[in-house]
């Protein structure tokens, strides 16, 4: 994104998960579906920005977060659950 963001990790257990968050405000949560990556949101943040904090989160196997075992529905749902850590 062409957007200045903080990049960061966050670990819960042993997974690594990547996320950049931009903007200020409540935290609104970008999760891409299967395939996708941080990126797919590029047309929506500069937008919501303006009023939230937008979280982008790249899924575990994704992107920049690596993913040791095989990538299933059930570990997307398990992200999302986990963004409430961060």
């Amino acid at each position: 994104m062409n957007i200045e963001s903080r990049r960061a990790d966050w670990r819960l257990g042993s997974s690594r998960s990547y996320y950049e968050r931009v903007g200020t405000g409540a935290p609104m949560f970008f999760l891409h579906g299967l395939g996708g990556n941080h990126l797919s949101w590029w047309q929506q943040v500069p937008y919501f920005m303006r009023s939230f904090e937008c979280v982008i989160v790249d899924q575990r196997g994704f992107g920049l977060s690596p993913d040791p075992t095989a990538c299933s529905i059930a570990r997307i749902r398990a992200t999302s659950r986990r963004c409430s850590t961060i």
